[in-house]
């Protein structure tokens, strides 16, 4: 009787071991392409995004592998658009993606700076965008001003050039565009950032070329909202 009971223990032990064997292999092959990324910065968006979604993996809500920012070659919105479009890796594209997102500024052009966008360029990414299914984030003047809304409801027209002394004013320290720390400079504080923009999309009545200030930003953290905007709202 005692043989039969430690010859069943044994079984037992290996069925766990043999099932933990097996979800571990299943995790390493299967891939699930949940959400692909592209940026119109080169550091600013991808350095901020990425630490919000690496804290999603550390939560075990995200997979590491099944997020992509997408190599960055434009630094104009049809040209980021373009950069998802054309990404490919690991036999995925882009359509085998469930969630798509562009980050991308208005940044209007001046007469006497050679940044900035034409207006042409920045509605034919959003039209192109809405064609083939890829969900934009876009900020007027830039993104910087989705830094701002986490401190004050802001509803009045600002210069691109007027916000790295503002957060600079607000954070405590110099803005710098390849500052790695400010999700966790903003993150307590994303919870307000959301609901001034939602306050700002509701009563604006502009197109996006022309609504200064806006952004659209925070649709995102609504779709992907899965730990931290729930953690700070309960």
């Amino acid at each position: 009787m005692a043989q039969r009971i430690k010859k069943q223990a044994i079984w037992a032990n290996r069925e766990k071991i043999q099932k933990r064997k097996l979800s571990r292999i299943e995790k390493s092959v299967h891939i699930r392409p949940l959400l692909l990324i592209a940026c119109e910065g080169t550091q600013t968006e991808p350095n901020y995004l990425n630490s919000y979604l690496y804290e999603l993996i550390r939560k075990g809500v995200l997979s590491a592998r099944s997020y992509v920012i997408a190599p960055h070659s434009h630094t104009d919105p049809c040209g980021v658009l373009n950069d998802l479009l054309s990404f490919k890796k690991d036999g995925l594209k882009y359509s085998d993606y469930e969630r798509k997102w562009i980050f991308i500024d208005r940044d209007e052009m001046r007469t006497n700076e050679s940044s900035g966008h034409p207006k042409d360029n920045f509605n034919t990414a959003l039209s192109l965008a809405e064609q083939h299914q890829v969900k934009v984030a876009w900020s007027n003047p830039c993104f910087e001003f989705w830094f701002l809304l986490h401190f004050v409801y802001h509803n009045t027209p600002i210069d691109r050039a007027e916000l790295p002394e503002k957060l600079s004013s607000f954070t405590g320290i110099e803005y710098k565009k390849n500052c790695l720390k400010m999700y966790e400079i903003l993150r307590d504080k994303l919870v307000d950032a959301i609901r001034n923009a939602q306050k700002l999309e509701e009563f604006s009545t502009q197109d996006p070329c022309d609504a200064n200030p806006m952004t659209t930003v925070f649709h995102f953290f609504e779709e992907n909202n899965i730990a931290t905007y729930e953690d700070s709202i309960h």
